[in-house]
């Protein structure tokens, strides 16, 4: 404690609420963030005549529950790992699991690499956050389709404004 004090390490919420750890020089940072996802169910159940059987299910869902911590350590490399909370397993969830586990390497303006576990650059409605979502999950032509993560290397290209791509060498779909 006392050495980073004297380093002018810094530490805290910034002006939009995120809690970060940065030194110094600004060589290392470190962003903590979560994501919770809660839900009401309420399920009235009929008999095969159509009159209400009485039997009615409700109660609040944890949908998504997540927590990670990303930022940069030295010159154009950076970092990401997220936990995530199970959510439709058999045993009935809340088990955590690692859902993303990468470094990245910003090798020019438009340039960057990935390498470790995260999303495979497939489907677009996939790759926007589950935080970002509009509805509570996506479709289910997307959900059919989608790659889901992999262990990869990824090469990722940006213009800084509407046009990006990525190719990855990923070990394939749902793996």
């Amino acid at each position: 404690r006392a050495t980073l004090l004297q380093e002018g390490a810094l530490a805290g919420i910034d002006e939009k609420g995120k809690i970060f750890l940065l030194s110094a020089d600004g060589s290392f940072s470190a962003n903590f963030y979560g994501q919770i996802q809660a839900r009401y169910i309420f399920n009235s159940e009929e008999d095969r005549t159509g009159t209400p059987s009485g039997e009615n299910v409700s109660g609040f869902q944890m949908k998504r529950v997540k927590f990670g911590v990303k930022g940069q350590v030295g010159d154009g490399w950076g970092y990401n790992i997220k936990f995530a909370t199970e959510r439709d397993s058999g045993s009935g969830g809340g088990n955590t699991v690692t859902e993303d586990a990468y470094i990245t390497y910003k090798i020019n303006d438009n340039w960057s690499m990935d390498a470790g576990v995260k999303k495979l650059p497939f489907a677009r409605q996939e790759l926007i956050s589950s935080s970002r979502q509009v509805a509570v999950d996506r479709s289910m032509v997307t959900e059919f389709f989608t790659l889901n993560r992999g262990e990869q290397v990824a090469f990722n290209y940006s213009d800084g404004g509407d046009l990006k791509g990525a190719v990855a060498l990923s070990d394939g779909a749902n793996n």
